[in-house]
């Protein structure tokens, strides 16, 4: 397995950050838990994968997983973590989100 990632650090946290808007990438539950794990992987807390949407108002969605392979609606430190990374794309309207959660399955 093969792709471009940035590791960042918020709060004590600490997250992969997966550009997929230009490339595919194909992210299971026991893919997501070798990444996250820190004697095989790359270890983190959560994973943070990037998305193209196709929503008027919305620059982009993103999916979060947890280090044991589960999904999750939010990461507060993760999403700000991020925007630094993010922030070479259009910005954001005022007073208009740019996020929109993957919703957990």
């Amino acid at each position: 397995m093969s792709f471009q990632f940035h590791k960042m650090h918020g709060a004590g946290n600490d997250f992969v950050l997966i550009d997929a808007r230009n490339a595919p990438f194909a992210l299971d539950a026991a893919r997501a838990a070798l990444i996250a794990d820190r004697h095989r992987g790359i270890g983190c807390d959560q994973i943070l994968v990037l998305r193209e949407t196709g929503r008027d108002g919305c620059l982009l969605r993103y999916e979060i997983w947890n280090a044991d392979g589960s999904r999750r609606l939010s990461v507060a430190t993760g999403r700000a973590a991020s925007a630094s990374t993010w922030s070479g794309a259009a910005k954001p309207q005022k007073r208009r989100s740019p996020w929109k959660a993957q919703p957990a399955r």
